[in-house]
């Protein structure tokens, strides 16, 4: 009896051969990396566009909104009329553009859109004109407003004037003096 009950026992304690799983073709595996192959794929694509020729960039340069530089070094141009929050009409800038020029979240953008590409993305910038006003070729120098230091004023300066409203004299800007 001692003798089947070890027998037993060495049985369940050897590794029995793992069976072979035939791998099912809806695993999450494949579908995973596919994914990643896609956004790849389209993150590249935008990446590494090339520059326009002169002959492909048409309409005039405007004023396109507030630049957002998000995360991944990509940004969008928001709109006014959306209240400068994501909307359908964005313009994407490409992190080579946001590079190259050094654009800052907060920065007026002016410039050219191209043309939306497939599957309902957001039109690139194709062309900067100029950020807050400033050539474009001009921003990428200007200094980041941490680094600058604090200027204090070492004498008074006078908003009074003479403006008069119903015929008498306007007290506001010297209040403010005050």
């Amino acid at each position: 009896m001692g003798e089947e009950l070890e027998e037993s026992r060495s049985m369940t304690d050897e590794k029995k051969p793992r069976e072979h799983k035939p791998r099912d073709s809806r695993s999450r595996r494949p579908r995973d990396k596919r994914r990643r192959d896609n956004n790849q794929r389209d993150h590249n694509s935008r990446d590494n566009a090339r520059d326009p020729s002169p002959e492909e960039i048409t309409g005039d340069p405007e004023l396109l909104g507030v630049l957002e530089v998000l995360g991944n070094g990509a940004a969008f141009i928001r709109r006014q009329e959306v209240g400068y929050t994501p909307g359908r009409r964005d313009v994407y800038v490409g992190p080579k553009l946001v590079r190259k020029y050094g654009l800052r979240t907060g920065d007026e953008i002016t410039g050219i859109v191209g043309k939306k590409p497939k599957g309902g993305k957001s039109p690139p910038l194709v062309q900067l004109e100029s950020a807050n006003g400033h050539p474009a070729d001009k921003i990428k120098f200007r200094p980041v407003f941490g680094d600058l230091g604090a200027l204090h004023p070492n004498e008074q300066m006078f908003l009074e004037c003479d403006r008069v409203v119903r015929r008498q004299k306007d007290y506001t800007n010297r209040v403010i003096d005050l």
